[in-house]
């Protein structure tokens, strides 16, 4: 990523990129930098050309084989279009030849959710282009992404509540955004955002709900844990999902527990996947013993069989389940 970053500073930019990857804010910030590189002015014009959802061959291979209108540059965006997973052979080959001919005066960015490495149009751009997967960023990378942001708005915030923040809602920075800023205009006159602040405001995860579930099933304190639950139904949670989303803590207790045995706990939690709240989840792994943790991954394939196949009512086959899960 450093080397794109000098790229787009420099404005050396390459003719092909390709994005993909879970992260939709960071391919879209960088597609709109290569972007502001071409056509600095802003807005549409001859010289840029944007397909987003549908693929449109003809439009593409017009503006590909044009030279710019009173510009060096010009710059094709193809955005979402699944094209590097189903697309029929011959419109393969004819953008495989568009990328193989590419004028030097031409920037080509695929912004793409969904892509097959295995495919030749993937491998031509791979081999023609730069290609760069955008995960889901580390813990650290956020802490500090929030922090600039803070210090922009020129709001202050302790690094534990940063750290729970990014714990409680979803893992996506357009999510992250969209809940800090609402938590810096709730509290833009005070100046200062607290953990009773983010209670307040920011829409939890499910992740962040299940994970304080458990933690008041595991205090044996099933009031709180119900009402949880029934906080859930009341958002309108899907119950499938929700099953999936407690299967998988209990599933990341339960390696992290094996793993624990083997290694440094640190290297542990790195293993799972764990990001936030390690320590929590060490605990978990320490205090729930091993036929309880597999006797609840049971019980949720059970629940899930139950919902799909619709043997009893959804919320009531889950409020079972978190009964049978008491720790």
């Amino acid at each position: 990523m450093k080397e794109l970053r000098e790229e787009i500073s420099s404005k050396n930019l390459r003719n092909l990129y390709l994005f993909y990857g879970e992260e939709d804010y960071l391919k879209d910030y960088y597609t709109k930098s290569i972007r502001e590189c071409v056509s600095p002015e802003g807005g549409e014009d001859f010289n840029v050309l944007c397909l987003n959802n549908n693929f449109d061959l003809t439009s593409f291979e017009n503006f590909v084989n044009s030279p710019p209108v009173f510009n060096d540059k010009k710059i094709c965006i193809i955005k979402n279009t699944g094209i590097l997973k189903t697309v029929s052979e011959t419109e393969k080959e004819r953008i495989k030849d568009a990328i193989l001919n590419i004028m030097d005066y031409l920037v080509i960015v695929f912004n793409e959710s969904v892509i097959d490495k295995k495919g030749s149009l993937y491998k031509t751009i791979s081999k023609e282009g730069k290609v760069i997967e955008f995960k889901y960023q580390k813990e650290v990378d956020l802490e500090n992404w929030v922090r600039r942001f803070l210090q922009k708005e020129k709001i202050s915030m302790s690094q534990s509540d940063i750290t729970y923040f990014l714990a409680s809602v979803n893992s996506a920075m357009y999510d992250i955004l969209s809940e800090i800023t609402k938590l810096v205009n709730y509290k833009r006159k005070e100046g200062v955002i607290t953990r009773d602040d983010i209670d307040k405001v920011a829409t939890k995860s499910v992740e962040s709900k299940v994970f304080d579930m458990i933690n008041y099933m595991q205090k044996n304190n099933m009031e709180k844990a119900y009402k949880i639950l029934d906080d859930l139904k009341i958002l309108k949670t899907e119950p499938v999902m929700l099953v999936s989303v407690i299967f998988s803590e209990f599933s990341k207790i339960r390696k992290l527990k094996l793993l624990m045995d083997k290694m440094p706990q640190d290297k542990a939690l790195l293993e799972v996947g764990i990001r936030f709240f390690g320590n929590e989840y060490i605990r978990k792994a320490k205090e729930i013993p091993l036929k309880k943790i597999d006797e609840i991954i049971f019980n949720c394939q059970r629940c899930d069989y139950e919902i799909k196949s619709g043997l009893c009512d959804k919320w009531l086959s889950i409020k079972v389940l978190i009964g049978k899960s008491q720790l």
